[in-house]
């Protein structure tokens, strides 16, 4: 039996969470919907929501968190920054929006001490490599592989950055080539791994 200690702002989440790990080898020993409240004790592992929670002080919540138990971050934006960011502190990171056996799977994947694989975390996997260094791209590349990650179309992403769709078309196509990856599932999974590494990368210029 994995006891978990449930943070989030959201009441109706944590009732959901609760009923969704029903039946399974999940027992959920403590929920909170502030920082205030104090984790549960036993806790084997601690299970936190992103949303709703202020920034700073989760931050250094989860880093003392980190020194009891294992630690699964849940966030609707796996590309969202903060997710990085307490993933380098050493926690898993989930979707909010995974199946409840997916979620299952992954607090025990996560307690066990296993790697888990996208969406279900982010630590499991790292940016592509070429003769084990981490693939290189330009700064313009980059900036085009994260906005795909984020569900912008070439059209979009050709208005933000002031190109043309025909060269955002040709700057896709080339990180592809030296990502060696295909579809647009690939490309945002790899977006949020370069970024969790991006201190790692050298970049080129165009």
């Amino acid at each position: 039996m994995i006891r978990i200690d449930v943070l989030d702002a959201s009441p109706v989440f944590l009732i959901g969470l609760t009923m969704a790990t029903t039946g399974t080898n999940i027992r959920v020993v403590g929920t909170r919907c502030s920082l205030d409240a104090p984790p549960h004790p036993l806790a084997d592992l601690f299970v936190v929501d992103l949303a709703g929670l202020p920034r700073a002080a989760t931050h250094e919540h989860i880093a003392q968190l980190v020194r009891l138990s294992p630690v699964l971050i849940l966030a609707a934006d796996p590309a969202d920054p903060d997710v990085a960011d307490v993933c380098r502190a050493g926690c898993a990171f989930a979707s909010k929006h995974a199946d409840p056996a997916d979620l299952v799977k992954a607090m025990n994947a996560v307690v066990a001490g296993h790697p888990i694989a996208f969406p279900a975390s982010l630590p499991a996997v790292r940016s592509p490599t070429v003769g084990g260094v981490p693939a290189s791209l330009s700064e313009r590349e980059e900036q085009v592989l994260q906005h795909v990650a984020r569900g912008l179309t070439h059209s979009q992403i050709a208005t933000r950055l002031g190109l043309t769709r025909h060269t955002v078309d040709t700057y896709v196509k080339r990180i592809r080539a030296k990502l060696q990856i295909g579809n647009k599932a690939e490309l945002t999974r790899v977006a949020v791994f370069r970024r969790l590494d991006q201190p790692a990368l050298a970049r080129s210029r165009d």
